[in-house]
């Protein structure tokens, strides 16, 4: 159940094992996001490319929730070149009842690599990569309302 010690306990062992195997680390809301961004910075100067799932979460229906604000702060940040990616299957390969990927198909969609300019918001930087990854989704994707 949500907010029990167990839960707690549970997503810190499975962020765990994710970083082990997939060398990937949560980037936090509040408490911690600046030593996230120097270690993403840190990352990005030693030649290492840098996927973000900016919804925070996995999405389990299919739908496209509204981007965090974190990924412009970084975006600018990094002042890296911006690759929008959607991906699509994610619900049938890891649905909510299971703690592991099952066998299956999923649809990957690369857009146009774009720059961010140093002046933009961070809240117009958030709003550009949704768009830009917003158009590569197929007919059909649910996106929450605007």
């Amino acid at each position: 159940t949500p907010g029990t010690w167990w839960r707690h306990a549970l997503e810190g062992f499975q962020t765990r094992l994710v970083q082990f195997f997939f060398n990937a680390w949560p980037l936090p809301e509040t408490a911690g996001f600046r030593s996230s961004l120097v270690y993403a910075g840190e990352m990005a100067d030693a030649g290492w490319s840098i996927l973000i799932f900016p919804e925070g979460r996995h999405i389990h229906d299919g739908s496209m929730e509204t981007f965090r604000g974190g990924i412009g702060l970084l975006a600018r940040e990094l002042r890296a070149p911006i690759l929008p990616i959607h991906v699509e299957g994610t619900g049938y390969l890891l649905p909510d009842d299971r703690y592991w990927l099952r066998l299956g198909r999923a649809r990957v969609a690369i857009g146009a690599p774009f720059t961010v300019a140093p002046d933009e918001t961070p809240a117009e930087i958030t709003k550009k990569i949704e768009a830009a990854v917003r158009a590569l989704a197929p007919p059909g994707t649910k996106f929450p309302e605007a």
